[in-house]
């Protein structure tokens, strides 16, 4: 079954449910279907948790550019989270 197939049922959660469900799924190996629920959770809220939990993933795939991306939409919604600042942190010390 494809992320796409297996978020039908998806539509009008929660989006903390659909970010903790995204990060569970990172941590679980299953990166596709993991970016496909935090961008579901991204698009159904202005929260800052879905930006970052995407930077994670990027960052943990070596996607350094679209970390960075993530990470500073993060601290565009709310610029004195910490964990984004980390993130972003992590990802320009890698870039160099």
């Amino acid at each position: 079954m494809s992320a796409k197939q297996s978020h039908k049922g998806l539509a009008g959660v929660d989006f903390r449910t659909l970010n903790d469900e995204g990060v569970r799924l990172r941590l679980a190996g299953r990166y596709d279907e993991a970016e496909a629920t935090l961008r579901l959770a991204a698009n159904a809220s202005d929260h800052h948790y879905p930006h970052n939990g995407l930077g994670n993933l990027y960052l943990e795939l070596g996607h350094l550019a679209e970390a960075e991306e993530a990470y500073r939409e993060a601290l565009r919604r709310s610029p004195d989270y910490n964990p984004s600042r980390t993130g972003l942190a992590l990802v320009l010390l890698a870039l160099g």
